[in-house]
């Protein structure tokens, strides 16, 4: 199981680390993540699904990252997603908020924050299909 200290290890020892899954690691908090995504700017995709991060805790966290593209969390309750919606409008769009229950995020954004989150959608697929070549070593490369 992976702990906030091992998170806090990554943060330390791999700071051009794109892409990173802590998910179902329970004893990993909000602590950790934040340590990683201080430390790791060039962190674009973040995965950390039943860490008891809350839809307050999300816009903090997004906030530390300048390239962030996707974050996956468990999720929220119907009436905290405003919050979720204040985070991807701090944004400017870019970052791409899914829960594991209630899927991608929507929010209305003005059209310049639509076209920077279409961008990131069409990044984060081209990514996620460059994964499954044999030769990919880096799903990222070229993308960001």
């Amino acid at each position: 199981m992976l702990t906030d200290k091992g998170l806090m290890a990554i943060a330390k020892y791999c700071p051009k680390l794109q892409s990173l899954d802590v998910s179902y690691n329970r004893k990993a908090t909000v602590r950790g993540v934040k340590a990683v995504l201080m430390k790791c700017q060039d962190l674009v995709d973040l995965e950390a699904a039943d860490l008891g991060i809350s839809a307050q805790n999300v816009s903090e966290l997004l906030s530390l990252s300048k390239n962030l593209l996707f974050f996956r969390f468990e999720g929220c309750r119907g009436h905290e997603e405003y919050l979720l919606q204040d985070a991807m409008i701090a944004s400017k769009g870019r970052i791409i908020i899914s829960g594991t229950f209630n899927g991608m995020y929507e929010v209305k954004l003005s059209p310049d924050f639509q076209k920077s989150r279409d961008e990131s959608m069409d990044k984060i697929t081209k990514a996620y299909e460059q994964q499954s070549k044999v030769d990919v070593y880096n799903r990222w490369d070229g993308l960001v």
